[in-house]
């Protein structure tokens, strides 16, 4: 089967249909970058782009390679990435304390350097989170309703 591309769309199937992302962009430490849409869908929309109309709820990386050489998820097609969803994103990430349950302290990374701040404004908060995520976890919040910290992207 061959690598995904930039552009494709990646098919998730949950409990509530049939769910979408795109791939953006390859990290070279992180791997495939996935933007996740709000929606579910009975069958696969006929013409993709309907898709990208759809908020992007959360972005996460992902084992994109093996999980479509497992067939856990099917790439549905590629298309063009929309501009908004042109640049790598910027992403937060934080020393939890457990004890406490509070994060003790922030940092920002734009897939280059990262840096530490005091605290996180309120445009940061709509940072997606830097890590990632299985196929498991992916449909979980996507069944759940989650938005990540109100961020379209």
């Amino acid at each position: 089967m061959a690598a995904p591309k930039i552009g494709s769309i990646i098919e998730f199937t949950t409990n509530r249909g049939l769910a979408y992302g795109v791939y953006t962009h390859k990290h070279s430490d992180y791997g495939y970058l996935l933007r996740m849409f709000k929606g579910f869908y009975e069958t696969r929309p006929d013409d993709l782009n309907t898709i990208l109309k759809n908020d992007v709820v959360f972005s996460t990386f992902f084992p994109l390679a093996a999980a479509v050489n497992r067939k856990i998820v099917l790439v549905a097609g590629v298309v063009e990435i929309p501009e908004p969803l042109s640049p790598f994103p910027m992403f937060r990430a934080g020393n939890y304390n457990a004890k406490a349950k509070t994060v003790d302290q922030w940092w920002l990374w734009d897939g280059e350097k990262e840096w530490m701040v005091p605290e996180l404004t309120e445009e940061e908060w709509k940072y997606p989170i830097q890590g990632v995520s299985n196929d498991s976890y992916i449909i979980e919040l996507l069944e759940s309703g989650y938005v990540e910290a109100g961020s379209l992207f």
